[in-house]
């Protein structure tokens, strides 16, 4: 059991409980900030990518506490010191640093939960990446959720093609596709699993290919009410 007192769980947290309802995350490492042992790089394939553990910091990418793409222990020191750096002048606490291997290109998709004050846990699904504030192409459903269901919100978004193999590109399977909503917002998903401390879960961007999906990044927000939070 791990005991959570925070408003947010940390990455390694949150991806932990991804990995326990079936949502693949990428092989990482943690970096000890005093230590910086960058000798366990030889565990994972490059190239990395790194990213910031903080109790300050909920969005890393926004604040410059993300970097992808580094090919050696150098590149991969250099941005850990550029990041703490960074932190020390915001004000930001440290607790380490997350270094994984970049997962393959696919299609990115966004997948929330969310808890509604009319009808309680809900779920989101639609186009992810960095235009997602942009395209809003997104669907929404009331937990729990069925095969049914999720089918209904991949047919629901204008960009669904682009599951299709366009020009060229990936295909996937649509059952990865449900399966992914369903960890999520089914009658055995996280959100009703776990629908009193957590009120929000944001995995954007999840890189699906044929028949994978991948959480890159992945947010909990827990309810400020609910200390020692055990989610394992």
């Amino acid at each position: 059991m791990v005991s959570i007192s925070k408003t947010y769980l940390d990455e390694i947290a949150a991806k932990a409980l991804l990995e326990a309802y079936g949502i693949s995350t990428p092989n990482g490492i943690r970096i000890d900030e005093e230590k910086l042992d960058l000798s366990q790089l030889d565990r994972l394939r490059g190239p990395w990518a790194v990213k910031i553990i903080s109790p300050d910091i909920k969005h890393k990418s926004d604040g410059g506490y993300v970097a992808l793409s580094l090919r050696d222990t150098a590149q991969v020191e250099t941005e850990i010191r550029r990041m703490k750096s960074l932190a020390d002048e915001s004000g930001h606490r440290t607790e380490g640093f997350l270094v994984e291997e970049m997962a393959a290109p696919g299609i990115e998709v966004i997948v929330g939960g969310f808890v509604d004050p009319c009808f309680g846990p809900a779920v989101m699904f639609g186009i992810g990446g960095v235009f997602v504030e942009v395209l809003r192409d997104i669907a929404f459903r009331v937990c729990p959720l069925t095969c049914f269901d999720a089918g209904e919100m991949i047919d629901e978004l204008a960009g669904r093609e682009v599951f299709d193999s366009v020009r060229g590109g990936v295909n996937v399977e649509r059952q990865t596709l449900v399966n992914l909503i369903l960890a999520v917002g089914g009658e055995d998903g996280i959100m009703l699993d776990h629908k009193e401390p957590i009120v929000e879960i944001d995995l954007n961007p999840v890189i699906v290919r044929h028949n994978s999906a991948t959480a890159v990044d992945a947010l909990v927000i827990l309810d400020t009410k609910e200390s020692n939070y055990e989610y394992l």
